[in-house]
């Protein structure tokens, strides 16, 4: 006896439609995403009229990158995972090893420790595959501290007290981005592959399956759903964004230093997520900028922006679920509903 769920053929998509249909949503999301990068790169280097506001736009777009990863493991996965943090400074320390004296390009750098920090996240997930929520987050949270143990008393990766200095700056090809307006080119075109890739995850199979497997992990076994496989993919792929925005941030800024990607920074990954908005990819983005912009834009109240974090995660968690992102994206389809409506109405007055 088979144990997979037959579903009435009414509720399956047919051949003629189901196709078209997702085609159409893909290459509205995809176009969404371009659209915005063109905005972006026209938009952010006018307003970063400073050194500063350079240094910060360039942050905010990696730490997009960073938690557009976080989104993946938790909010497809439903894996907390503690470690994306972690991971960030693992990918800059091992870039920083790959292409210590020179010997090997910044992209050979960067490809190692994407996949170093991929192979991470699979294997950590292989191992916690049978635990709880809560259990899984512990799990990450003992596996940062045996990481940060390793990197902090090996010199080949780590250095001397957790910290590597004299990073070459990132370079393809011929081209050396050295100053931040420079380096904002490339985080900005990374971040928009990141994105494209987002998008089309977005209305795959895979993420339907991850949803299943999250939110009814019984029926989707019974269905035929890998409930353990799944999340462990996402967390792959979450780990490997976390170790491409370490591996860049580490060469432009030439250094790396571990206790740059502590506690504080792993829980400002979740507030990213949980304030951008949970059920949608550009919610990462749009919690990353208010992260990042937010400590400057309430000034002389720099000494509690602990604080201010805290009380936004809280008011997120009790009063705002689907954070900024789908707040708008509810304010979006009522003012679309009353359009169509008045439409209706001067159609049948007319």
């Amino acid at each position: 006896m088979s144990s997979r769920i037959a579903f009435p053929a009414r509720l399956r998509p047919t051949a003629a439609t189901a196709p078209v249909e997702v085609e159409h949503y893909r290459r509205r999301r995809v176009s969404l995403v371009l659209l915005m990068a063109v905005v972006a790169a026209f938009a952010l280097p006018a307003m970063a009229t400073s050194r500063s506001d350079a240094y910060q736009v360039n942050v905010w777009l990696l730490y997009s990158i960073a938690a557009l990863g976080f989104y993946w493991m938790f909010c497809l996965g439903g894996k907390f995972a503690f470690s994306q943090a972690f991971l960030m400074g693992l990918g800059g320390f091992v870039s920083a090893a790959v292409t210590q004296g020179g010997e090997r390009s910044f992209l050979w750098g960067v490809v190692v420790a994407v996949a170093t920090t991929a192979a991470l996240g699979a294997a950590l997930g292989w191992v916690l595959r049978g635990c709880g929520e809560f259990y899984f987050a512990l799990g990450t949270f003992a596996f940062v501290q045996l990481g940060s143990v390793y990197v902090q008393n090996n010199d080949w990766i780590g250095g001397q007290h957790g910290t590597q200095f004299g990073l070459a700056p990132p370079t393809i090809g011929d081209r050396v981005f050295l100053s931040d307006q420079d380096v904002f080119w490339l985080i900005l075109a990374v971040l928009t592959v990141c994105m494209v890739a987002a998008a089309l995850i977005e209305r795959s199979p895979a993420r339907r399956t991850a949803l299943a497997a999250r939110t009814n992990p019984l029926v989707s076994a019974l269905s035929g759903v890998s409930v353990r496989t799944t999340p462990i993919m996402f967390l792959a792929l979450g780990s490997a964004l976390g170790g491409l925005s370490g591996a860049i941030l580490a060469h432009w800024q030439g250094s790396v230093a571990l206790t740059s990607y502590g506690p504080d920074l792993a829980i400002g990954i979740l507030l990213m997520v949980m304030l951008g908005g949970t059920g949608s990819i550009w919610g990462p983005v749009i919690g990353a900028g208010v992260y990042v912009f937010l400590p400057t834009t309430l000034t002389g109240l720099e000494q509690y922006s602990e604080v201010v974090y805290g009380a936004l995660l809280l008011i997120c968690i009790v009063a705002a679920p689907s954070g900024i992102a789908g707040g708008v994206e509810r304010v979006w389809r009522y003012l679309s509903r009353r359009l169509r409506r008045g439409r209706r109405s001067t159609d049948v007055a007319g």
